[in-house]
């Protein structure tokens, strides 16, 4: 099974390197220093594998791995060849000139402080102590691990994804998040709009598009945030971005369903003021705020019933009755 562990940060700055043992290669965070704990020595190869140091022998000791015949030899293989505790065959292929004598003096003198075999241990990978723990190492731990280091972040990830919604949906709702929504500012500054083609907003006409105007500061878009908000009879003060937005609404605490509607609220809005935003871009639709807060409280309904079992409001009540259900909270 391959040791391939993947991490995706949700946003967060890990910086990640690649690490092999035993033939095998896997991605971990720098700061995890992952090691190699020898047993027999099977499962680790003498050259490429980092266990004796922190770099491997044949990037320590380059012209002695090019000389090598048993590049992928395994560190059991190269003891079961000694003859004494300090003759070890390399098992160059041709005798070595004075030159090259200092390399293998100072591969000799590292090699007598590595650690030694220990007979019926599986060679495994382990958490430095110092920096990330302790145990062995597993795709879990490398999990829990980096997860651990995401902080805020992490919160917003769960928020984003865990969330019954379309996949499209919450997508977009990242992209906003992360600030990569293709806005006619952004696409100006990525050079793929010319000066010729405008890049105010299709809604207000004013004011150039970036994300969070299109998406809140927009008096369109502001519009319907509010009669999202005082349906229920929320007060706020609008959010500088889509990420103070998802913050903000992360503060609220509700229970059971109501806290279900409520988490997928702000991805259902922001994916439908996209969605209009292109509609009158590309299809030459007109702005109409009473039309899209009805066809938001639509799809807010359907994909809340058909992705939670026992959703106890029907789409009528969620249409028709959305000021009632604030009485639930």
């Amino acid at each position: 099974m391959s040791m391939l562990a993947c991490l995706s940060n949700g946003g967060g700055n890990l910086a990640l390197k690649q690490m092999h043992f035993g033939g095998e290669s896997f991605v971990v965070n720098t700061k995890s220093s992952c090691q190699i704990k020898v047993g027999d020595g099977c499962r680790i190869r003498f050259w490429y594998d980092k266990w004796c140091g922190s770099t491997c022998l044949k990037d320590e000791f380059p012209p002695l791995f090019n000389l090598s015949v048993d590049k992928e030899g395994s560190l059991q293989q190269f003891l079961a060849r000694k003859t004494n505790d300090t003759d070890w065959n390399f098992n160059f292929r041709r005798a070595l000139y004075t030159w090259e004598l200092p390399d293998v003096s100072r591969l000799l003198s590292l090699l007598a402080s590595a650690p030694s075999l220990t007979t019926g241990c599986v060679d495994c990978l382990v958490w430095n102590p110092a920096t990330a723990g302790s145990g062995p190492f597993s795709a879990s731990s490398l999990y829990s691990f980096s997860t651990s280091l995401l902080g805020p972040d992490l919160t917003i990830t769960k928020f984003i994804w865990c969330n019954p919604l379309p996949p499209k949906v919450l997508f977009f709702g990242w992209l906003a998040w992360k600030n990569r929504v293709k806005t006619a500012v952004f696409l100006h500054n990525l050079g793929i709009l010319g000066s010729n083609t405008s890049p105010y907003c299709i809604f207000c006409k004013s004011t150039p598009e970036s994300a969070n105007h299109a998406l809140l500061h927009c008096p369109f878009s502001w519009s319907i945030w509010s009669a999202v908000l005082s349906g229920w009879g929320i007060q706020w003060c609008i959010p500088y971005s889509v990420a103070d937005l998802f913050n903000w609404w992360l503060s609220r605490k509700l229970r059971d369903f109501i806290a279900k509607i409520w988490r997928a609220i702000p991805f259902v809005v922001l994916w439908s003021l996209w969605k209009h935003r292109n509609d009158c871009v590309f299809s030459n639709a007109h702005p109409n705020s009473v039309d899209l807060w009805e066809l938001i409280k639509i799809r807010l309904a359907h994909w809340l019933k058909a992705s939670i079992k026992d959703f106890p409001f029907s789409v009528s009540d969620l249409v028709c009755n959305w000021r009632n259900i604030r009485s639930f909270i």
